[in-house]
């Protein structure tokens, strides 16, 4: 998965670090803070690109419903074989339709049923190759930068003062020092801590889910990531 946003930009180096000529740790901080955006966010926020999606769907399977969206091309889908080491391009029997990747009338059951070994039941393994359009907006934008702002001064504390919270907490009472962890409840909670941030999630993954919502049939199970 891409940055949000362009680490080599002199806008957003000043954004994250302060200063149009600290580079150092820039990029670092900006692919940490898209990763996690894009997780905490359900996969709805999201640069655009290229991803990869495994199937083992039934048989005459009619619809995939891919995780990441807007899908604008179909590259490649091959039906892969029992054995996991040949494929054969079926590109041509499917096209887009309402954001999912669909049977094509005209298409034929040219795929080998594989037979579970779990349930006895045929089934087909598809490998989906497609290209995704970008659902970072302005908000987001603003969003990852200030998550990448408190994550790149955690690194160099010489230049101001983070407001992540801190996972270790020292105390000290009755002349007796320790330290302990903090759990972050924050962080189970879909949550990052920094108001700014917490505002866009809450925005654009209000329920928390850790996956783009969607109705899959029996016949079309949501593909594996790859």
């Amino acid at each position: 998965m891409d940055a949000w946003v362009d680490c080599t930009d002199t806008d957003i180096i000043e954004s994250v670090s302060g200063s149009q000529v600290v580079e150092i740790g820039v990029c670092e901080a900006v692919a940490a803070a898209s990763e996690i955006l894009t997780v905490l966010s359900g996969y709805r926020a999201h640069p655009g690109g290229i991803g990869t999606q495994e199937y083992n769907a039934a048989a005459w399977v009619n619809r995939l419903t891919p995780a990441y969206r807007p899908v604008t091309d179909i590259v490649l889908v091959e039906a892969v074989a029992e054995d996991c080491a040949t494929a054969t391009d079926v590109t041509d029997q499917w096209c887009l339709y309402a954001g999912d990747i669909r049977r094509a009338r005209t298409a034929t059951n040219t795929m080998n049923p594989v037979f579970c070994n779990f349930c006895s039941q045929a089934h087909s393994r598809l490998r989906v190759q497609y290209v995704f359009g970008s659902t970072i907006g302005a908000v987001g934008r603003r969003a990852v930068l200030a998550l990448s702002r408190q994550l790149w001064l955690s690194d160099h504390p010489e230049a101001g003062e983070c407001i992540l919270p801190e996972r270790v907490v020292s105390m000290s009472r009755e002349g007796l020092s320790y330290s302990f962890i903090d759990p972050m409840n924050f962080l189970d909670q879909g949550r990052t801590g920094i108001p700014t941030v917490d505002t866009f999630l809450m925005f654009v993954n209000p329920t928390k889910s850790k996956v783009p919502s969607a109705v899959y049939i029996p016949e079309a199970p949501p593909g594996v990531m790859r």
